[in-house]
């Protein structure tokens, strides 16, 4: 799915890609931070505790299944692979995987920032700027987004509640082209909910 895509089918977050894919449920348990993925009736496989059928890679990175954030800004495209992807990918997706890639910065100026605001006082800012450093030689692009959401349940206690967002990600990425035949692109990845 392409950025395009992606927007246009309203996915917001990872749990949305479920809308849009047979066969897929994509859900937490135990907590917001531990992924539950299925694909093709194939989820945590029998081996040991914690043991993903399905492996989020997100660039060519995989994540492991307990405490990962999937990035839900300044996405540029995902990619479903169902079925057994061994070959590829390792001995434990028997099931699939889902690979996400981040925009990558470019010799252009530009950049967004987009805003939402809905029910239980949830806030969400995103944007990403890019910047050319030195023409067809250096780029870098930032990319950050905030959310917060008011509990849902009321606590029994007073308590503050439960099903809360408070969630801060950034991304920043370096592409250096030194010559045509070299390229590097580094991604730091920071997020904390």
């Amino acid at each position: 799915f392409s950025a395009e895509k992606l927007e246009r089918s309203n996915v917001q977050t990872a749990t949305d890609l479920k809308n849009i894919t047979p066969g897929f449920t994509f859900a937490a348990e135990g907590g917001k931070d531990t992924m539950a993925l299925t694909l093709r009736g194939i989820g945590n496989l029998p081996l040991g505790e914690g043991t993903p059928g399905v492996v989020i890679y997100v660039n060519n990175v995989a994540l492991p299944s307990v405490g990962s954030n999937v990035p839900t800004y300044d996405v540029a495209g995902v990619q479903v692979l169902k079925g057994p992807q061994g070959t590829l990918f390792g001995k434990n997706t028997l099931g699939g995987a889902v690979l996400f890639s981040t925009q990558e910065p470019t010799y252009n100026i530009g950049g967004y920032v987009q805003g939402t605001y809905g029910r239980y006082d949830r806030r969400e800012i995103e944007g990403a700027i890019n910047l050319p450093i030195i023409e067809d030689k250096v780029a870098l692009r930032v990319a950050g987004q905030m959310r917060r959401q008011d509990p849902r349940m009321k606590a029994l206690d007073s308590g503050p509640g439960f099903d809360d967002i408070h969630q801060d990600s950034f991304r920043v990425s370096l592409l250096l082209e030194p010559t045509d035949w070299i390229r590097s692109l580094t991604v730091y990845d920071y997020s904390k909910a």
